[in-house]
């Protein structure tokens, strides 16, 4: 069986400093449109059996008009959904109430609301569905008591894992590493944004589009991911419509040039700069019009460009007089007896 793998869609009208409209909807729900109908068509382009999202659908546990509106815009394919219970669509601390559950009304989906466990029809692997747990108080395995005849089993979840980054945080709570490795063949994870492999058995996937400057599109791309159930083989897809968002921080145009020339498109930027570069700044982002679908300036009259420092400084020292400051260093520490002058008009000639 082969299966595409997304999350963390947070489907919403607005996030962080895009508040622009499309030409329907918000841009946001149009990127998100765009995205959600990318990865379906890459299901069936892939020959994917079932699709699978880990969680966080939706934003928020309520949807308004135009979010609820924009659903009918999504191209959904005909295979099988698996949808699991994210934290930010709970209504109440029980995952038995969620926006996720609006997909119930879809033929051909489950939504899942609790721990579950599976062996795949016609494979020995155990599929088994882990949605949000607060606060997880016993081991990973005493979530699933069913004793399934399985020889690999893969974990779908949307958690917390202790002592891993979560944008600028550490988490301090969640499942423990050594844990999840013992119990499971392959691990694979929504809620933290920021993707990448733990270990090289468990994988937080990372958000379908970026959302808000706590993800840094320096350092990860916005993906989906392919998974054979028999062979465990991964396979990752860049979106191409995700949204990438950089926080930067510069001292220098230099620098701002260095940073600007490194981005992905679809960009959201927000950048601090000193006070006496912010005009240049906005100057080079105009350049980068392109890539940038959100930009912000914020000035730092604490700073200064550090390139004009420089220069300063070099202009400072090419004017001390250097001969004259060495000898009142001579005459301060030694004292300005006849010898010492003598010497000193002989060396400062």
């Amino acid at each position: 069986m082969r299966i595409l793998i997304y999350t963390d869609v947070h489907f919403s009208q607005y996030s962080s400093i895009i508040r622009s409209r499309g030409r329907k909807y918000s841009t946001r729900l149009e990127n998100l449109i765009n995205s959600i109908n990318w990865a379906e068509q890459l299901a069936v382009l892939e020959k994917c059996n079932a699709i699978f999202c880990l969680g966080d659908f939706f934003d928020r546990a309520d949807l308004n008009a135009e979010e609820t509106t924009a659903l009918t815009d999504v191209r959904w394919s005909g295979l099988s959904h698996v949808f699991l219970c994210g934290n930010h669509e709970l209504g109440r601390v029980e995952n038995e109430f969620s926006t996720a559950s609006i997909f119930q009304l879809c033929p051909n989906t489950r939504v899942i609301n609790s721990p579950q466990n599976y062996i795949i029809e016609g494979e020995t692997t155990e599929l088994c569905f882990l949605p949000y747990v607060l606060n997880p108080d016993k081991s990973i395995k005493e979530y699933f008591p069913n004793k399934l005849n399985s020889s690999k089993r893969i974990v779908l979840s949307h958690n917390d894992i202790k002592g891993i980054n979560y944008g600028a945080y550490v988490s301090q709570s969640g499942f423990d590493i050594s844990d999840i490795e013992e119990y499971a063949n392959l691990f694979i994870n929504g809620h933290l944004h920021n993707g990448g492999a733990v270990t090289n058995k468990i994988i937080n996937l990372g958000n379908l589009s970026g959302q808000n400057f706590s993800e840094d599109a320096f350092k990860y791309e916005h993906c989906v991911m392919t998974v054979d159930t028999e062979t465990l083989r991964i396979d990752y897809y860049a979106n191409p419509f995700a949204f990438n968002f950089y926080k930067i921080d510069i001292n220098s145009t230099e620098e701002c040039d260095k940073k600007l020339n490194k981005l992905r498109s679809n960009s959201v930027i927000t950048i601090k700069c000193p006070e006496d570069i912010l005009i240049a700044v906005k100057e080079k982002l105009l350049n980068y019009s392109n890539k940038i679908v959100e930009s912000r300036v914020i000035a730092d009259a604490t700073k200064k460009d550090s390139s004009i420092l420089v220069e300063n400084k070099i202009e400072e020292l090419t004017k001390l007089d250097h001969i004259k400051s060495f000898n009142e260093y001579i005459v301060n520490t030694l004292g300005a007896n006849e010898i010492i002058q003598e010497e000193l008009s002989e060396i400062c000639k």
